[in-house]
């Protein structure tokens, strides 16, 4: 027979003889009261010896019990120690924070791929449009669109933006929209930087404001809008 007890009667002494309570250890361990004396009682009859002095509003520990609790506390450390350790070599958590544009068209689709040639790794995803400080948040790289210039972090370009404004053929007919400057005339919505780096690249001379701006995080949602 083994010299090791079971482990449910092992975690239920530690318990009781940390907190001097059943009743405590028993809300520790998602366990019954009746569940931990009756635990204890089998680690009592497999060493032959009483580890508990039971009064009738406290325990206390017996000269075993005393002698047995820091060493069956130091093993249960070193177990979830063990194990810890173990876990953190296979599985790494990476926390990406990415527009939820780019989530919805480019990223998405290539989650699947990057977690079947690593499946140690698991991703979480939050989508947010925001910048990130990675000395406060809990984020190990971030998605934005912008022209890079982030001083203090490593900045990877991933593929080019093009700028176009969408509108309904009914909406260009009334407006009579032929030039790039024309768009000067009607009411513009969207991101104001995005209209002012189109209007620069089109040769047009960007107004001192875009108005009122009505923005959503998801670019498909300011084309269902619009149209």
């Amino acid at each position: 027979m083994s010299k090791i007890p079971p482990m449910s009667a092992v975690r239920a002494f530690e318990a009781a003889a940390r907190h001097l309570s059943f009743t405590r250890a028993a809300e520790e361990l998602g366990m019954t009261q009746a569940a931990v004396s009756y635990q204890i009682r089998l680690l009592e009859d497999r060493i032959g010896a009483p580890l508990f002095v039971r009064l009738p509003r406290e325990v206390r520990l017996t000269g075993a019990g005393r002698q047995l609790a820091p060493k069956v506390t130091e093993a249960i450390d070193l177990l979830g120690a063990a194990f810890s350790e173990i876990a953190d070599k296979t599985e790494h958590h990476l926390h990406i924070s990415v527009l939820p544009t780019v989530v919805s068209s480019w990223l998405g689709q290539r989650l699947a791929t990057f977690q079947t040639a690593h499946p140690n790794i698991s991703i979480r995803v939050h989508m947010s449009t925001e910048l990130v400080d990675f000395k406060r948040d809990a984020i190990d790289l971030a998605v934005r669109s912008g022209a890079g210039d982030w001083p203090g972090n490593d900045v990877f370009p991933l593929f080019p933006l093009d700028y176009v404004p969408v509108c309904t053929p009914s909406f260009l007919e009334k407006h009579q929209l032929k030039e790039p400057a024309d768009v000067l005339r009607i009411r513009r919505f969207g991101n104001a930087n995005w209209w002012r780096r189109w209007m620069i690249e089109t040769g047009v001379e960007p107004p001192a404001s875009n108005g009122t701006e009505l923005i959503f995080d998801v670019q498909a949602m300011d084309v269902a809008t619009i149209l």
